[in-house]
């Protein structure tokens, strides 16, 4: 029951050929520990898919085999594509992540706790001081998404529980972070009301998001039913299973009334697309989803909230916007959405940020009373993989990415550390460009003109620096600029240039 019934291999690299060889025998182990009933997967490294695979069944009745193109029912991970569809609005400037909600909804939203009005930046936070809930569902599909929210919204408690134990708002806007399905399902109202083709929220997703990347095997419907999903693809999906004791239980089907908030159909290799997407900034094979700097703000930690924590009390990692931060400050830093559709599926997409890796990793199982996470432990022994083995993966940086941090540090030490106002002198700047001399072959002139000029407009203000390489006026990223500061010697910590990066930068140990 717990053995592979297919695989892919898209990579002769020596590297990833050994982690393959470690999953393919440690998931099988895995799903016999947790009695798992299927699993599929997908991982990517050096920014390539390099295996697929499909473990178990994939339907108990009728011993189908749980193959790579097996579909899996998201729950929430299909946020990670209403913060993308959200994004894709942001970066054309149609929808602004510190607008009111308000402004893009068809009926109006207030947190009867104040103290301001909600924005949409505070949706992609968990930050609205929405309570919980459980993307209240209905036993049939066809229902409306705006009227279903609106429903919801009216209602002063959540459906969890009874409808008794979970007032709606629980805390001021901005103030705590409480994970919202809600929240996340009105971003996908906001989709579909502001974008100005008129498209629903399924229809952009499709459009802008599943169909460019290539996503072959995937789609984000109104609702799982088959009536809503092309037959080729749900011949494709997977039954789901709760597990009680050593009883396998078929999921009852239910449709999420907050369906943005969950309800994508896929399987593992095409969402591997989009962490690999994430990974490049925004852009995949030629298609970009949006500019860089706005892939860096979904990646970029809502400091006001720290690390997050569980139920229990346990630090999680950090949040950006809806995708989870975890280790940022560390070289296996990495971003992730995990996903659970009642009672049936779960599901874990994760990417390393410095490794150039990710893996998905669905199963068709979710146990109870106490859930058995196989999908996270196949997930964490893939980190714990990447992290110790012999020959790590780190991208080189180009010689135009070193010399812009190069011209963007010089500058930021005359401008910050020494403290000289006004100007740069443009005969000085052209001094510095022509006079520079190459030892290691990986000078860039006008690279390193950009990064110098870019810093030498700005304020001599510490924190101004600091915040530069988070902002749409910088080439790269805090993470990159980090990189690159390690690759010129730097000690994270009492150097002349430690200062002007921002605390990501300055953390870690190096993987250069």
């Amino acid at each position: 029951m717990f053995v592979m019934n297919q695989e892919r291999i898209h990579t002769g690299n020596t590297d990833s050929l050994m982690l393959i060889s470690a999953l393919r025998a440690h998931i099988p182990l895995l799903m016999q520990k947790h009695e798992t009933t299927g699993l599929n997967v997908a991982v990517a490294d050096n920014g390539e898919l390099v295996w697929e695979a499909g473990f178990g069944l994939a339907d108990i009745a009728t011993n189908r085999p749980m193959l790579p193109d097996s579909v899996y029912h998201s729950g929430s991970l299909g946020k990670t594509y209403t913060a993308t569809a959200v994004m894709i609005l942001v970066d054309r400037g149609i929808v602004a992540l510190d607008d009111p909600i308000n402004r893009h909804l068809p009926f109006e939203v207030h947190n009867s706790l104040g103290e301001r009005e909600i924005t949409v930046r505070d949706l992609m936070v968990h930050a609205s001081g929405l309570g919980s809930d459980c993307a209240a569902s209905n036993w049939a599909p066809g229902h409306s998404l705006a009227a279903d929210l609106a429903r919801e919204y009216a209602s002063e408690w959540s459906s969890m529980h009874g409808g008794s134990r979970i007032r709606r708002w629980i805390n001021k806007v901005g103030t705590t972070w409480t994970y919202s399905n809600l929240g996340t399902a009105t971003l996908g109202l906001i989709v579909e009301s502001a974008n100005p083709e008129g498209l629903s929220f399924s229809e952009f997703v499709q459009r802008y998001i599943m169909d460019p990347l290539r996503m072959t095997h995937s789609c984000y419907p109104p609702a799982q039913h088959p009536d809503l999903v092309p037959a080729e693809l749900w011949k494709l999906t997977t039954s789901g299973y709760s597990r009680i004791g050593h009883v396998d239980i078929p999921t009852i089907p239910l449709y999420f009334r907050e369906y943005p908030a969950g309800g994508v159909l896929a399987k593992p290799a095409d969402h591997i697309r989009l962490l690999l997407a994430m990974l490049g900034e925004g852009q995949l094979d030629g298609y970009r989803l949006f500019a860089p700097y706005t892939a860096r703000m979904m990646l970029t930690p809502a400091a006001e909230f720290g690390h997050i924590k569980n139920a229990l009390g346990n630090p999680i990692g950090q949040q950006g916007l809806i995708w989870r931060l975890n280790d940022w400050d560390k070289d296996w830093a990495s971003f992730d959405h995990s996903g659970g559709h009642m009672y049936g599926w779960r599901t874990q997409g994760r990417a390393w940020l410095h490794y150039s890796a990710a893996i998905m990793v669905a199963a068709n199982q979710w146990s109870l009373p106490n859930d058995a996470m196989v999908v996270e432990e196949v997930t964490e022994f893939t980190g714990t993989w990447l992290r110790f083995r012999r020959t790590p993966v780190n991208v080189p940086l180009s010689a135009k990415t070193l010399s812009y941090v190069r011209g963007a540090l010089l500058a930021g030490a005359y401008r910050v550390t020494v403290g000289i106002s006004g100007q740069f002198p443009d005969d000085a700047v052209q001094e510095l460009v022509t006079g520079a001399r190459d030892r290691g072959g990986d000078w860039d002139a006008e690279a390193f003109r950009r990064g110098f000029e870019a810093v030498g407009k700005l304020p001599g203000t510490l924190e101004m620096m600091q915040g530069f390489w988070g902002s749409a006026d910088s080439e790269v990223d805090p993470a990159t600029a980090h990189r690159a500061y390690l690759a010129f010697g730097g000690k994270r910590s009492m150097d002349y240039l430690s200062h002007l990066l921002p605390a990501v930068a300055t953390g870690g140990s190096s993987g250069t």
